[in-house]
């Protein structure tokens, strides 16, 4: 049974669980953990970094111990935006003073530029005679239209400049 502990000394609050046994033919056990977020105010005071610490302990001899910087929020989406768009906007203005917006439409900047390691090489679609037409998705889930829609700016960043991919990806990294 878990328990719930405040120390004295430091103010930390902890959960003890007991380690279980895996079960049979598993080499893991799963915890399922909820927090609660009680101020969904981005900006709000009760807005505070929070680190989850997980340590292994055997008769109160440390084995192990994992560090886990988390954000509890009860609108994750509104914050990931926000976040991102601030993020896009300080590099967008780093980008701007270094190099001028017109590099980015040549052919030649694009087959100079290297690709993040962790991204497959970019495919050509193969396009009809007229490249100019507008396709039209028709979709019922106002989650898959906002997955969509980032999709599609993903994919307009990507055309005209993996530079600003890569930007965004080291964006989602520190956000992680």
């Amino acid at each position: 049974m878990a328990s719930y502990q405040v120390d004295e000394s430091s103010g930390r609050h902890s959960v003890v669980v007991p380690f279980d046994n895996p079960s049979a033919g598993q080499e893991f056990s799963t915890y399922l953990y909820k927090f609660t977020c009680f101020g969904s105010c981005a900006g709000g005071p009760n807005r505070r970094p929070l680190m989850v610490v997980f340590t292994l302990e055997k008769q109160r001899q440390v084995i192990g111990r994992r560090r886990l910087d988390v954000k509890i929020c009860a609108c994750p989406g509104r914050d990931k935006k926000l976040e991102e768009m601030s993020c896009m906007t300080s590099e967008n203005n780093k980008e701007s003073t270094k190099e001028s917006s017109s590099a980015f439409e040549t052919d030649e900047y694009l087959a100079q530029t290297e690709r993040p390691a962790n991204y497959p090489p970019a495919k050509k679609a193969k396009m009809s005679s007229n490249e100019e037409s507008v396709y039209t998705i028709a979709v019922d889930d106002y989650d898959c239209y906002v997955f969509l829609k980032l999709m599609k700016h993903l994919y307009h960043l990507n055309i005209l400049s993996p530079e600003r991919l890569r930007t965004l990806g080291s964006c989602s990294q520190e956000m992680e």
